[in-house]
């Protein structure tokens, strides 16, 4: 695992502050936080008086939080055709206005490690994506280590951790370290270890202080160390199965392997893997207008969709499912990990719980490790 950066700040953070805060927080920035709605766990962006409902006990939201940096539609500018005194006509092309700056509060370590993942495709190489730029530059990730790692959990299957601090600005440890038990038995008081200049401004500010944010009280110090130090060495369940993740040679060799037939016979296309997954960026840009006017937007698409590849004259490059399955998992065991020496993926566990057919990445890891080359 990668050396733990020194903090830049810590602090102890009352539950009882939290509402206070977080309302301070949403005075000047949109705040997106875990929110339970009809039993499921949701990550979308409070309204005004929602602070008490924020839910920092369920490890898995049913969605990520990446719609904070990709949202899943965003208009990346607007046009308008338009005729002179002389009959000439153009075309003015005006870009939307910036985004408000973003706190993703309460997020989990793995979602935060997802942030990074997405630099490498947006902020590196030779295009930098201003619309992805704008939106990262304004964000200020909070996570929370988890207590317990859900049954699906295998962030440590790819050298992270449930207290991890990667792509985290601040992560809140909750003070009586990692339990057994009910999610939400833990003690009065997190923890808060600022990472970054950002997290260390959050903590310092007067909205924190106000929400009574305070120093670690003296003679903690050693005790603030132990507890983050159990926390980043707890093991994940199905992580603890998976073993660490080491596929990426093996599948240069399988790209015509049979294996991605018998694999594709169970998926049913139906993209929830990517939609729920916080490290798949796929995406489409379409026009929508009328009178010579309108907006050019970009949605989130999925590689598992039969028409994600069709082009204007009809030709589709994967017009079978076995490619389009084996896209999935090649780019995020494979293409990504040669690109960026990393894997696409932070064991998040999203796709365990909610794939309909039960075909998710750990499985097709076990799997590929067990074939001949």
């Amino acid at each position: 695992m990668a050396s733990i950066p020194v903090p830049k700040a810590t602090k102890l953070v009352p539950r009882t502050g939290l509402g206070a805060w977080i309302r301070a927080l949403t005075a000047g920035s949109t705040v997106m936080a875990p929110v339970k709605d009809e039993g499921k766990s949701l990550f979308r962006e409070l309204e005004p008086g929602e602070e008490d409902l924020i839910d920092l006990h369920t490890v898995h939201t049913v969605n990520s939080p990446k719609g904070a940096i990709l949202p899943q539609t965003e208009a990346l500018l607007t046009y308008q055709s338009t005729t002179d005194g002389e009959g000439g006509k153009s075309l003015r092309l005006e870009p939307t206005a910036g985004p408000r700056p973003v706190i993703l509060f309460g997020v989990r370590p793995c979602d935060a490690a997802a942030v990074e993942l997405f630099n490498n495709v947006f902020l590196t190489g030779d295009f930098v994506d201003d619309h992805y730029k704008s939106r990262r530059d304004g964000l200020t990730v909070v996570a929370v280590a988890c207590r317990q790692p859900a049954k699906a959990c295998f962030c440590t299957a790819f050298d992270l951790s449930p207290g991890g601090e990667r792509g985290a600005d601040v992560v809140l440890y909750d003070r009586s370290g990692p339990g057994r038990g009910t999610p939400d038995a833990g003690s009065g008081a997190f923890y808060a270890v600022a990472y970054t200049d950002k997290g260390e401004a959050l903590l310092e500010s007067s909205e924190a202080a106000a929400a009574g944010v305070a120093p670690v009280p003296a003679g903690e110090g050693q005790d603030l160390g132990r507890v983050v130090a159990a926390y980043r060495g707890l093991e994940t369940p199905l992580g603890a199965k998976l073993g660490r993740v080491d596929v990426a040679s093996k599948l240069d060799n399988l790209f015509e392997s049979p294996y991605w037939e018998k694999v594709a016979a169970r998926c049913i296309s139906c993209g929830t893997c990517t939609f729920v997954c916080p490290t798949c960026y796929c995406f489409g840009v379409a026009d929508c207008g009328a009178g010579g006017g309108g907006v050019r937007f970009r949605y989130w698409d999925s590689c598992k969709f039969p028409q994600f590849m069709l082009m204007a004259a009809g030709h589709n490059p994967r017009p079978a499912k076995k490619a389009r399955t084996r896209q999935r998992f090649m780019h995020k065991l494979n293409y990504y990990h040669h690109r960026y020496g990393e894997y696409l993926c932070v064991g998040c566990g999203r796709c365990v719980e909610s794939c309909p057919v039960g075909l998710h990445l750990p499985q097709v890891v076990g799997e590929v490790r067990g074939l001949e080359q």
